[in-house]
């Protein structure tokens, strides 16, 4: 919860100058089985690694691939980076983020949205969204390298696109050259209608007291010269906060 109140309270400023690959000590994004860095991802060509590049973001569902969009409606638990969805029949459906800051405090009754791109070799590309009705309602999307579907954008009034034509000069980088990528994003305003802007990497953006958006980082590869490494890699978060309402308690 701390890390969503975050979002919407901290505007950035602006930018376009993203973080290279492999600067150490951090991660070597090679194909060895070690990049050395805090949490032993390697990168490498094998299932499960979340270290690919800036703004790569790691999501997991015990409900497998779906391509269309699915809420799972029932109590939610948080434990560490995982939310676990229990509903009236006894039924368990659980979900993983590697940002698993944003996700504590949503424990509760509420429901989680799930959706896989299939863009990615390991069906990486995915939208991670939960809506918690415990002590405020609170909305919140993670993805990875992905837009949100329909199912979730129009009940939910946001969208995120990738603007394709990048930003800035073309970056050297140990994985090739590449082009930052801003996103363009449509954000509900208070008095219902929409807000349009180009978000840069890096770049958090609060437009009321309400909504926030958070660029976690992209690029656009000229030509990929690792194993395992999207062309086109983003990752962004997307938080509102309805206070005042209490859904789903009796």
């Amino acid at each position: 919860m701390q890390r969503l109140l975050a979002v919407l309270l901290l505007l950035t400023g602006f930018g376009c100058t993203p973080a290279l690959h492999n600067t150490p000590p951090a991660d070597d994004d090679d194909a060895t089985a070690d990049d050395d860095d805090a949490t032993a991802d390697d990168d490498d060509a094998t299932m499960g690694c979340d270290d690919a590049g800036d703004g790569s973001v790691g999501l997991w569902s015990s409900e497998g691939a779906d391509f269309a969009g699915t809420w799972y409606d029932g109590e939610l638990s948080i434990s560490g980076d995982t939310i676990t969805v229990t509903d009236a029949t006894g039924t368990q459906a659980s979900f993983s983020t590697s940002t698993s800051d944003w996700i504590q405090g949503l424990d509760g009754p509420g429901r989680v949205f799930w959706f896989n791109g299939g863009n990615t070799a390991w069906g990486t590309d995915a939208v991670l969204a939960v809506e918690s009705f415990a002590a405020n309602w609170v909305r919140l999307a993670i993805s990875n390298a992905t837009t949100p579907p329909w199912a979730l954008t129009n009940e939910w009034g946001f969208d995120v696109q990738p603007d394709l034509d990048g930003c800035g000069e073309l970056v050297r980088g140990e994985c090739g050259d590449y082009l930052p990528l801003p996103l363009m994003v449509t954000l509900p305003d208070t008095n219902g209608g929409l807000i349009e802007a180009v978000v840069l990497p890096g770049e958090i953006l609060q437009f009321n007291e309400s909504v926030g958006f958070q660029h976690l980082g992209g690029h656009v590869f000229e030509e990929v010269i690792c194993p395992d490494v999207p062309a086109v890699e983003y990752g962004w978060i997307f938080g509102q906060l309805i206070e005042g309402v209490v859904i789903g308690v009796q």
